[in-house]
């Protein structure tokens, strides 16, 4: 009999013990759910602008190099031109238009060169070919081979530079100055392409020698020499501004 009591005193301990454990869960469940409830809750305001604020890029827009035209005084076909026949001393002068047609002022302005062919005209600083720059603020005016002319006064943008230093765009370079064009504004330049003196001497038909008529020519001759010139200008971006309004 006491054995019996025992047991069934064990078996309420355990009883009891599941209440209170399902009296806990029940509570932490309802502390839960009106933490969560709470936390959805809250104040608001917002405030909008009462039209949209308009944001548009800018362009920036170098246009294809214009010639003056190809009869009359001031006439010229540029870079379309051929050069032929050149001597060690010819200077050729090139009249050629561009203008920034974009919306944005550009920054600096550069200039490099490639060339289709392989010759020492643009491969070697000494005996190739150099050029110079000029602009003019209004379109240069010439007659046949007469010295050519800007009302005003013309500004050198470039020295005498060998276009073996200017080949390839790594190799570009700045303008003196560091010129630019605002928007829609129109530059007229002048290049001044020159074959370096040189001196050979080709005796009987023979293959060209230095002056002497002996010695071999450094590099090699410049005579029935070819290039296929193109003429890259390089615009940049002006600087990023930081700006209130």
């Amino acid at each position: 009999m006491l054995r019996k009591q025992h047991l069934i005193h064990t078996t309420r301990f355990f009883g009891s013990l599941s209440g209170k454990t399902l009296t806990l869960a029940t509570a932490a469940i309802i502390g839960l759910a009106a933490v969560s409830s709470g936390a959805s809750a809250s104040l608001d305001a917002i405030a909008t602008n009462s039209a949209p604020l308009s944001v548009t890029n800018g362009t920036l827009i170098l246009d294809a190099p214009l010639y003056p035209g190809t009869g009359g005084v001031g006439s010229s076909a540029g870079f379309t031109t051929a050069i032929t026949g050149l001597v060690p001393g010819d200077i050729l002068h090139r009249f050629v238009t561009y203008k920034n047609s974009g919306t944005l002022s550009g920054g600096s302005l550069s200039l490099w060169i490639t060339d289709s062919g392989t010759s020492l005209l643009t491969s070697d600083a000494t005996v190739g070919l150099k050029v110079s720059v000029s602009k003019c603020a209004t379109a240069w005016v010439w007659t046949g081979n007469a010295t050519a002319t800007c009302s005003g006064s013309a500004t050198s943008w470039l020295s005498s530079t060998a276009l073996s230093t200017i080949k390839t765009e790594a190799n570009k370079i700045g303008f003196t100055g560091s010129p630019t064009l605002a928007a829609n504004e129109t530059v007229y330049l002048k290049f001044d392409i020159q074959l370096p003196d040189r001196v050979e001497r080709r005796a009987n038909g023979g293959t060209p020698t230095a002056g002497d008529g002996v010695t071999a020519l450094t590099g090699g001759t410049v005579q029935g020499l070819t290039a296929g010139i193109t003429w890259t200008l390089f615009e940049a971006q002006r600087a990023a501004t930081d700006t209130n309004a």
